[in-house]
């Protein structure tokens, strides 16, 4: 019997991982590596269950920006975390790691050498994120919207696989509407300065943010006056009020120009990339909207961005949006349904053909 794949979907915000045989990941964490900023104590790490009860008094630090692995011996910590959490040996169980689109060939090729060296593990495949999501949803074909803690990508997809000339980026995500809230906190004459800081102010984002469905039309409008206060405590026990500010943080996904960007919002992210898909294909990507990633939860989304869309879409097109409950965990529950297709096997390149052909095995197997 074949032994049950490690699924890794390495996340700016958060690493969901666990065995191909469990139905949802079941070591789940803040990608974060937090260390003791006492420059009176030995540096000691800190990653997972033990970080998150600490992390009040730790520097955290974030290896993957903007959804690329920027600091590869953080990282390797974190993989080795997972192991032992898990308490699995890595030469016993292949690994199937989750990647943003057009990764680098240098990063592909770092991460797959990690594993069949340091790790030793029997077999290795590298999946794009936005694909394993979609097989999540039950399709082979549509448009992924994802949008985690540190990207947002739509990436259009025609039976299993992703077109790459269609796709698009955006560096807007949820770090960013952590960001703008705490911006906004502070003309309320809150202060958050630490790291720490900074994770309380996600947290009350993920809580308490949502998006309005006419925010726009009513600018004019005493802002104050619309929304009511929200009363939230805070894990230091502290207890805050929250008011239009979780109404307008939110609003810089749809319109960057409020923080001087000039990327597109999410809804034109989504029409670029299915204008520049094959004509045919058009009308089924439409139908075929799949949401992806933590930074989809925040309320009112999927209603928001229906509304967007229908906005700047041709005229009666028909458009359909899928937002599973459980998207977070989209791509790592994706990558569990592919370990169990035959296909899979085929995917795989196993330490044998790593050590007969070198690392470039890895660009070269089509993955």
């Amino acid at each position: 019997m074949t032994s049950p794949s490690l699924i890794i979907d390495n996340g700016s915000g958060v690493i969901k991982s666990g065995l191909s045989n469990n139905s949802q990941p079941t070591c789940v964490f803040q990608s974060f590596v937090g260390r003791i900023s006492s420059p009176n104590v030995q540096e000691e790490t800190f990653i997972g269950e033990q970080a998150e009860k600490q992390k009040e008094l730790l520097k955290l630090r974030y290896p993957i920006e903007r959804g690329i692995i920027e600091n590869w011996e953080d990282m390797e910590k974190i993989w080795s975390y997972i192991y032992s959490t898990l308490n699995i040996k890595s030469d016993q169980h292949p690994v199937l790691l989750s990647e943003p689109p057009l990764n680098p060939f240098s990063k592909r090729e770092k991460m797959a050498e990690i594993f069949f060296e340091t790790y030793q593990v029997p077999s290795l495949y590298l999946s794009l994120q936005q694909v394993l999501a979609l097989y999540s949803a039950g399709k082979t074909t549509g448009i992924v919207l994802d949008s985690g803690e540190g990207v947002t990508h739509a990436v259009p997809i025609f039976g299993g696989f992703a077109i790459p000339h269609a796709i698009s980026k955006m560096d807007i995500a949820g770090k960013d509407v952590t960001k703008q809230l705490r911006i906004l906190l502070k003309k309320a004459g809150y202060s958050f300065t630490s790291s720490y800081d900074n994770e309380l102010v996600r947290i009350l984002k993920e809580n308490t943010c949502q998006l309005s469905d006419n925010l726009r039309q009513n600018q004019e409008k005493d802002l104050k006056n619309q929304f009511q206060p929200l009363n939230y405590q805070l894990p230091n026990n502290n207890e805050i009020t929250i008011q239009h500010e979780r109404f307008i943080a939110p609003e810089i996904l749809f319109d960057p120009e409020m923080i001087d960007s000039d990327e597109n919002g999410i809804h034109k992210l989504i029409k670029n990339s299915i204008d520049k898909s094959d004509l045919d294909l058009r009308n089924e990507l439409y139908k075929n909207i799949v949401l992806s990633g933590g930074n989809t939860l925040i309320q009112g989304f999927g209603m928001r961005l229906l509304k967007e869309l229908k906005e700047i879409s041709p005229k009666n097109m028909k458009i359909s949006i899928s937002a599973q409950k459980n998207r977070k965990f989209a791509t790592w529950i994706g990558g569990s349904i592919l370990t169990k297709l035959e296909t899979y096997k085929k995917m795989l390149i196993t330490n044998k053909d790593y050590k007969e052909n070198g690392i470039k095995v890895i660009n070269q197997k089509g993955l």
